[in-house]
């Protein structure tokens, strides 16, 4: 792998911007959802469609995007997605149908799925000496585009109408394009090895799987939804099965079903199926049932995303004092709380009162989403497949699984119709992973040094492998800085 050397504070600070944006394409239109809907008079349904295309095609590409990035270098992926999100942007606002916007939103998934990975390898390559500060700055400017996200498609939706939502992303885009054509040198390591059939029946065993999900969800096509799912479950196993036989070009199956990393996916899984239930039904809930403005709905959405921010040092401190699978307990049990309290608000007296209610239960469940996502990366740390670039992205595939799986939920029980039911399916949900990572999750050690998931070790009799991380920090092992 080459390292060009250091480029200009402009090049790095527009890697952090690039992070921004793409957060921005997954939540932007989250706050005008009913006006999309009224104005092209669709369901409820085909609006879920719409936002779960951009999940379904992000979960898909995102295990491989880390290859492409090696293999075809940073700066070409990145500028390529930008280009890529600007044609999808200016789609979008031609639009006439929700059919029409279910192909952009997944083009802008696509978009979103190559720009994590390419900044991540970036800012690991060009500066290694800054990893653990740009890592910490990276975090940051993902929890910029999710409070800044809503407010912004509630503000301009509200003013200037829906379609202006695509156009001033699509500027901001354009602009970021230019100045990372122009700043950012190339990084390219050809020598990374796979096996590409593998890869195809990892893509197209998720895709089969979390589109028949979908589709199942649209209460119509049933059987094309069981078909998908079951001939993705088939892909899936013949990837287990390949993965088995060539393990140095793909990943060793057996390590995805140890428990330390089983418990994070499921943590993380668990964090996107929260927030994606929030951040899709509440604006449906609000918009239906108190006919709330967008832009009254955008400043309740990033009330979960502010708490979502400044939940990170929340996180420390609690890793500090307790055992990292406790903390993740603890935030899996928040969120618990605030969606069985979701599905309650209707029982207060006034449109007042629900309104406060929802604001102080989302600021709740952002501080528990941030809890279990931070712990679930210093899980994936501990563990084998985090030393690897192919096995983060398959836990970014299950993670954002999760959110495809709310997606689905929220449009098979809308929560306009009855709020009750929807919220608690989605505590159920939480509730299981719950007891999930009690009984069988493990996590890495607090940063104290002190052992946790003791009792499972002694019984197992393991001890830590050679080269096995100590744990006690969020940030991913690579072998990208090296």
């Amino acid at each position: 792998m080459t390292n060009p050397g250091r480029p200009s504070r402009v090049a790095y600070w527009g890697l952090l911007g690039s992070s921004t944006l793409a957060t921005l394409s997954s939540n932007i239109l989250n706050a005008p959802l009913e006006i999309i809907r009224t104005e092209l008079s669709s369901s409820v349904a085909e609006i879920v469609l719409m936002v779960s295309a951009f999940t379904v095609v992000l979960t898909v590409a995102v295990p491989v995007a880390g290859w492409w990035c090696d293999r075809f270098g940073n700066r070409r992926m990145l500028v390529s997605a930008f280009a890529l999100m600007v044609a999808a942007d200016l789609a979008g606002s031609m639009a006439e149908t929700v059919g029409m916007l279910v192909p952009v939103r997944g083009l802008q998934g696509l978009a979103t799925s190559f720009i994590a990975p390419t900044v991540q390898k970036s800012l690991f390559v060009i500066w290694p000496d800054f990893r653990k500060r740009s890592l910490a700055l990276w975090a940051s400017a993902l929890g910029i585009g999710q409070a800044v996200g809503p407010l912004a498609g509630g503000a301009i939706s509200q003013t200037l109408g829906w379609r202006a939502v695509f156009i001033v992303h699509a500027v901001l885009c354009a602009a970021m394009l230019f100045l990372l054509l122009a700043t950012l040198p190339r990084v390219v390591d050809r020598t990374v090895r796979t096996n590409v059939a593998g890869l195809l029946l990892l893509m197209a065993g998720t895709g089969g799987v979390v589109i028949g999900l979908t589709l199942f969800a649209q209460r119509t096509v049933s059987s094309a939804a069981i078909i998908s799912g079951l001939l993705g479950s088939v892909l899936l196993v013949g990837f287990v099965w390949v993965a088995y036989q060539r393990p140095d070009d793909l990943i060793d199956p057996r390590q995805l079903i140890g428990r330390t990393f089983a418990g994070s996916a499921a943590g993380a899984s668990a964090a996107m199926f929260a927030m994606g239930s929030f951040l899709v039904a509440t604006p449906l809930f609000l918009s239906a049932r108190l006919n709330t403005r967008p832009d009254v709905i955008g400043v309740i959405l990033c009330c979960l995303a502010i708490a979502m921010s400044l939940g990170g040092p929340l996180t420390g401190v609690l890793c500090r004092k307790w055992a990292t699978s406790v903390a993740m307990r603890l935030g899996l049990l928040v969120n618990l709380v605030a969606a069985a309290g979701m599905g309650l608000v209707l029982l207060l007296p006034t449109p007042l009162a629900i309104t406060v209610a929802v604001t102080l239960l989302l600021t709740l469940a952002g501080f528990g989403i941030s809890i279990v996502q931070s712990t679930s990366a210093e899980a994936l740390a501990a563990s084998p497949p985090g030393r690897s670039g192919f096995g983060i992205g398959i836990h970014n595939m299950l993670k954002f699984a999760g959110m495809a799986v709310a997606y689905a939920w929220i449009a098979a029980f809308p929560p306009g119709e009855n709020p009750l039911l929807t919220y608690m399916g989605v505590a159920v949900g939480i509730a299981a992973v719950f007891v999930f990572v009690w009984l069988t999750g493990e996590a890495a050690p607090p940063s104290g040094g002190r052992r946790m998931w003791s009792r499972s070790r002694a019984r197992r009799g393991s001890q830590k492998g050679p080269g096995e991380p100590d744990g006690g920090s969020c940030e991913p092992q690579s072998d990208l800085a090296t």
